[in-house]
């Protein structure tokens, strides 16, 4: 990978490989590197809770406790559009939910580098969908 010295780089990667990319970024100060992980990245992009909304599901929608779990994971990647199912459960927990309303514009201020992640669908998902 080439990577451009005047540009703002983002590498996004598992913590696992954090002293490597640390190391290499020691060795070229001449780039400015941010590294982030998963987590992180989910943070700025997807949706997070104020409330939990499992008990809500689990009482009111008589979901089970698994499903709730999953159908939250695909909730807070914002994957509702297209599934009547979830987009029924997304307008009943709406008010449940809140993104971080600058994390978007942070991110596009960078060239993003996925580092080990190519097949991670969650994070592609989510700077897809973001056009990232």
């Amino acid at each position: 990978m080439k990577l451009n010295n005047n540009a703002r780089i983002l590498i996004i990667s598992d913590k696992d490989y954090f002293s490597y990319l640390f190391s290499y970024k020691n060795k070229h100060p001449e780039f400015n590197i941010k590294i982030i992980n998963r987590n992180t990245l989910l943070d700025k992009l997807a949706y997070r809770f104020t409330s939990d909304p499992i008990p809500y599901l689990i009482k009111e929608k008589g979901i089970s406790y698994s499903k709730a779990k999953r159908y939250i994971n695909l909730l807070r990647l914002g994957v509702h559009q297209n599934n009547p199912k979830l987009n029924s459960l997304y307008s009943d927990i709406s008010s449940m939910l809140t993104k971080d309303e600058y994390g978007l514009y942070e991110l596009e201020q960078y060239e993003i580098y996925l580092f080990e992640m190519d097949e991670d669908r969650d994070v592609i998902h989510l700077l897809n969908n973001n056009k990232l």
